[in-house]
């Protein structure tokens, strides 16, 4: 055989092979980023009507700004825990038969006809341990969960629960979770960084984080976040996902409480809409040294003018100025609504509620912070394609997971 004609075959079948190599890789990456679930964990969060822009991961070590370290740290996905499913398993909670689904059949496009002072009214869909778990052209039949992907279904089995997943962010290089088991923690890490007070206002969405915080904090499932005057029989009213969900247990929430032998005050303020966010400006201006997280805007159907107006004039009274130089350790952060959940009832979803409208709003307010230098705390990855129970609202699960976040912030910044 002429040696020259080998060694041009031989380079031939090395070029072909490494072409075929990288076709195959592609290949393979292109399926499994679309496969919704695989090895035991959520790959891509997908909704919809909203993709989400994949983050682009800085160098290892870089620093980060304020908001650039919170983006980093919700952007990431969940990854399935079978040891954090066990022990969230009273904390998971699905209304039954008759608070989600018709007598009919019907769903969709229907309201739950159920309700009681702890059901509310829900979009009618159907019940994921049915063998009709499928809603589709607003009906429910049986169809397979892979066949229920499609247009015109809805289906509350493809829905995660946070109580059985951790959250890790994509870029385990920079910002890794640290998880605080105990008051213990927190309060050596507080210490450090000179916090002495944690101030949450708002809505049920930061009220919720707040309840995920007193139950992390006081290492109690079945009622840490409950007033310890509580009686008996209403701890047990309340217990677990209870904290979270029934409208009684709102009153026996506790609302301002200290920690760590006192030296760490925590105080949680109710304002669920605009006109009333201006009642926190006495508490907050009379705090040193702290760490102050909100929400607000959902209740005023995210109206960025009317909350754009509302916040310069809230700031101005706090002396929050644009040109400001943060001192004291005080800082403000804004957490974004979360996706809504199947169950959110058409009426808003049609309205103001939905991804896109959520979407709009939390990029409008992003924008307009930043000039306060004000960082967001983003929940649209975290909530997309996440198991609501009642469309608006989550448990322990996903709040547990943003008070870590809040907390690995406060490390970082304050």
């Amino acid at each position: 055989m002429d040696l020259k004609y080998y060694h041009i075959n031989t380079k031939f079948i090395v070029l072909l092979l490494t072409v075929s190599l990288f076709i195959l890789i592609g290949y393979l990456r292109v399926h499994l980023n679309h496969s919704n679930l695989k090895d035991g964990y959520y790959k891509e969060t997908i909704d919809i009507l909203v993709h989400h822009p994949k983050m682009n991961i800085p160098k290892k070590h870089k620093k980060f700004t304020d908001q650039g370290y919170l983006d980093c740290l919700t952007h990431g996905q969940w990854y399935k825990s079978e040891q954090r499913g066990k022990y969230l398993e009273r904390m998971k909670w699905i209304p039954n038969k008759d608070e989600l689904t018709l007598p009919s059949g019907e769903c969709g496009n229907k309201e739950t006809v159920y309700q009681t002072f702890t059901s509310p009214t829900r979009r009618a869909l159907c019940h994921p341990s049915s063998d009709k778990a499928c809603c589709y052209n607003n009906h429910c039949i049986t169809k397979s969960v892979e066949d229920c992907k499609c247009q015109g279904c809805l289906d509350l089995r493809s829905r995660l629960h946070a109580e059985e997943h951790i959250w890790r962010p994509d870029d385990t290089n920079n910002c890794q979770i640290r998880e605080y088991e105990s008051e213990p923690a927190v309060c050596d890490m507080l210490e450090q960084k000179k916090v002495k007070n944690l101030i949450f206002v708002g809505n049920s969405l930061i009220r919720h984080m707040w309840t995920g915080l007193l139950i992390l904090l006081n290492g109690n499932l079945e009622s840490g976040a409950l007033l310890k005057s509580a009686s008996s029989e209403d701890k047990v009213k309340c217990a677990f996902h209870m904290q979270f969900d029934l409208k009684f247990c709102r009153d026996l929430l506790i609302r301002d409480t200290t920690i760590c032998n006192g030296k760490v005050k925590m105080a949680y303020q109710q304002r669920d809409r605009l006109s009333e966010i201006r009642a926190s400006e006495k508490y907050i201006k009379s705090a040193k040294d702290f760490l102050f997280i909100f929400t607000i805007g959902l209740h005023d159907h995210l109206n960025f003018a009317q909350t754009k107006e509302t916040l310069d004039q809230y700031f101005a009274a706090l002396n929050f100025n644009k040109d400001r130089v943060i001192k004291n350790g005080s800082r403000i952060i804004w957490m974004t609504p979360h996706f809504p959940g199947l169950m959110l009832l058409p009426k808003y979803l049609d309205n103001y509620q939905s991804p896109a409208d959520i979407k709009k709003y939390s990029e409008n307010m992003t924008d307009y912070l930043s000039e306060y230098k004000i960082p967001v705390m983003s929940t649209l990855q975290m909530t997309n394609h996440t198991f609501s129970w009642d469309g608006v609202h989550f448990g322990y699960g996903l709040n547990s997971q943003l008070a870590h976040i809040f907390l690995n912030y406060i490390h970082r910044y304050a």
